[in-house]
């Protein structure tokens, strides 16, 4: 089935994710809506950078496009039909994030290996707006995630260290100014300059090299992290929809499979149940 185009299972999945923050239901979600996206992944400080250029309308997020990949091309279109009826927020009240916001939000969180996403991030972690991530900016937004992991009793990696390894990853052509946005798109990996910035359960996951996330992408080779994250939360939805057991609890397989793929679970000759890794 071709994932080149914006679906019904896209709209459902965008969609869901926004009622289930906005609490309230007004339409608009607060800085605390959105800092309990994906378990509270995402820093006080990603937070604080969405907020704050959040402001400035979709249409200048439309200004990386034309690249390629399932995000960019769904952002291209969006855009289309957003781009300049965004309002801003009263003066009188905290900033709040619609739904057209939040549309480019998941987008470029859920795929950041297209272009429209790339330029998304960077414009957060560009602090001074010279089109450079210096070492100072990702002290800045590494020490939080520092501090978040310390907390967790997670090992973690000091600020100069982890300054090292984003440059030795992404190789700037000029690191004395620091990492630009042309250097990102050169790398293939750019993206998880991100995710060690803004998700810490991200950069966990990067970081311990998940096997279900392996086993995923080996199962999906051809799709992008945005039609993967789309099939396992719609799956996710339809299940919440669907009757429980008679325990009151979805059937252990069919999350299984939400979590595996389809052949998870599956019955082996001699009528036992397979492992899913």
């Amino acid at each position: 089935r071709s994932v080149s185009f914006f679906s019904y299972e896209h709209f459902y999945v965008m969609y869901c994710k926004f009622w289930e923050l906005d609490d309230d239901h007004d339409m608009q979600l607060s800085k605390e809506d959105l800092a309990r996206y994906a378990e509270y992944s995402l820093s006080s400080r990603a937070v604080d950078r969405i907020f704050a250029l959040a402001t400035q309308g979709a249409r200048a997020e439309a200004g990386g496009g034309g690249g390629s990949g399932a995000v960019s091309g769904t952002a291209a279109r969006v855009s289309s039909v957003h781009a300049g009826i965004e309002p801003a927020p009263s003066a009188d009240g905290p900033p709040m994030m619609t739904y057209p916001h939040f549309v480019w939000f998941l987008l470029s969180e859920e795929d950041k290996s297209s272009r429209t996403a790339l330029e998304y991030w960077f414009r957060r972690a560009d602090l001074d707006g010279d089109g450079y991530i210096s070492g100072y900016e990702i002290d800045h937004f590494y020490a939080e995630q520092l501090h978040r992991m310390r907390c967790m009793g997670q090992e973690a990696v000091d600020v100069a260290d982890i300054v090292c390894q984003l440059f030795d990853l992404v190789k700037p052509r000029d690191p004395r100014r620091g990492i630009s946005l042309r250097d990102l798109r050169a790398c293939a990996l750019g993206g998880k300059l991100f995710d060690v910035l803004f998700n810490l359960n991200k950069f966990l996951t990067w970081e311990s090299k998940d096997p279900h996330a392996i086993r995923e992408e080996r199962a999906q080779p051809h799709a992008t992290d945005w039609d993967r994250f789309c099939k396992r939360e719609y799956q996710r939805l339809a299940l919440e929809d669907e009757p429980a057991d008679q325990y009151g609890e979805p059937d252990a397989m069919a999350w299984a499979e939400v979590e595996f793929g389809a052949d998870a679970g599956s019955t082996a000759p001699g009528g036992s149940r397979e492992s899913p890794f």
